[in-house]
């Protein structure tokens, strides 16, 4: 199914997906949030605005499960880049907590942006039937 969306866009979602993993990587630990929760929304978030870049280029479901997967793995390497680059502790609560909101965010965006999809979008992307 081709994307019939303009492309500035689509162009516009994925920004928001740099600019998301860029808070969730630079400023998520000094938003003063405690870290675990900090950690499940701000992937959660990364998730969600995953989920809307990429079901433009495929079906909303393969979508959540991409998305959840990407973001798992955004927070991986932060937590590798951290122990690395800063010497932080590597603990497996934090890169659990990254997961639950990895995957909390993908299945929260497959409701969510089917909703705002049948909201904002033309009714010729949606024919009858």
């Amino acid at each position: 199914m081709p994307n019939k969306r303009p492309k500035a866009l689509t162009v516009m979602r994925w920004v928001l997906v740099f600019a998301w993993t860029g808070v969730v990587l630079i400023a998520g630990p000094n938003l003063g949030i405690p870290s675990p929760l900090g950690s499940v929304l701000g992937f959660a978030v990364l998730s969600i605005v995953l989920v809307n870049a990429l079901w433009q280029h495929m079906p909303l479901a393969s979508a959540c499960i991409m998305a959840a997967i990407l973001a798992g793995l955004v927070g991986v390497a932060y937590e590798a880049l951290a122990f690395l680059a800063f010497d932080y502790a590597l603990s497996p609560g934090d890169w659990l907590a990254n997961a639950v909101g990895a995957v909390a965010g993908a299945a929260t965006g497959y409701p969510l942006i089917k909703k705002v999809d049948e909201l904002v979008s033309p009714a010729w992307e949606h024919p009858a039937g």
